[in-house]
């Protein structure tokens, strides 16, 4: 599944909704890579990769899950568990886009708990 890829993150959870045919209680969002250089030296693509995976990723499959809870009318109490990083609260030299990930990720916890509870 490439999680930074939203047909991708939602016929993967179909595909789990058909197999177990019911709608998981915990979504644990562990996807991370880094693709490290000095800021100077960091192409476009390695810091748009780094963003698209880390933080696109945990926010698609963040949102194909609450919608499927929703639609579910799933009664029983659900989690996500989205896994940061120290990084993102320091910083690290050659890792400004993997930090700014991991802040993002962060931030969107701390918002969708607002959202949702």
């Amino acid at each position: 599944m490439d999680v930074a890829n939203h047909s991708s993150v939602e016929n993967a959870f179909k595909t789990s909704l058909d197999h177990f045919s019911e709608v998981p209680t915990i979504l644990v969002n562990s996807a991370g890579i880094t693709r490290d250089n000095f800021l100077l030296k960091m192409t476009q693509n390695d810091f748009d990769k780094v963003i698209d995976v880390n933080l696109r990723g945990t926010f698609l499959t963040t949102k194909t899950f609450v919608n499927a809870m929703i639609t579910a009318k799933a009664s029983q109490g659900s989690s996500i568990v989205n896994i940061a990083s120290i990084i993102g609260k320091t910083g690290n030299i050659g890792q400004c886009n993997y930090s700014a990930s991991k802040a993002g990720v962060e931030a969107l916890t701390k918002s969708a708990s607002m959202e949702f509870g």
